[in-house]
């Protein structure tokens, strides 16, 4: 992770170290204060957070991104009763977690994504 004293910014990259590394938007999690993920979507790609209260006695997260052949997916732990989960978006020049369940784009999901490309 780059330090903020080792920056020089310049737009969406930063010298560092006499080296250019390209900064992203990514996702940090905590619970209870101590992170426990970055999650870097694919190149042009977003990610989606869903949380639920299954079945009623503590929560669950899932992330889904994914790249232009592939939707990623990650499984947080589970939230328990007075334990506090926190979404702030950072930036990075990290890779974040490697998914842990991927699946290839069906051809209809990858002509969705070229048209949401050409908007």
């Amino acid at each position: 992770m780059v330090r903020k004293s080792d920056v020089v910014d310049h737009g969406q990259s930063v010298l560092t170290n006499s080296m250019v590394c390209k900064l992203t938007k990514a996702l940090e999690v905590t619970i209870d204060g101590k992170i426990i993920g970055v999650f870097v979507p694919g190149a042009g790609r977003a990610f989606e957070v869903f949380l639920g209260n299954i079945p009623k006695t503590y929560m669950r997260v899932q992330v889904i991104s994914g790249s232009d052949k592939e939707n990623w997916f990650w499984q947080l732990p589970d939230i328990y009763e007075d334990q506090v989960i926190s979404f702030r978006m950072i930036e990075t020049n990290e890779k974040g977690l490697p998914p842990p369940r991927v699946q290839l784009l069906t051809q209809e999901e990858k002509e969705e994504l070229e048209l949401e490309d050409e908007e």
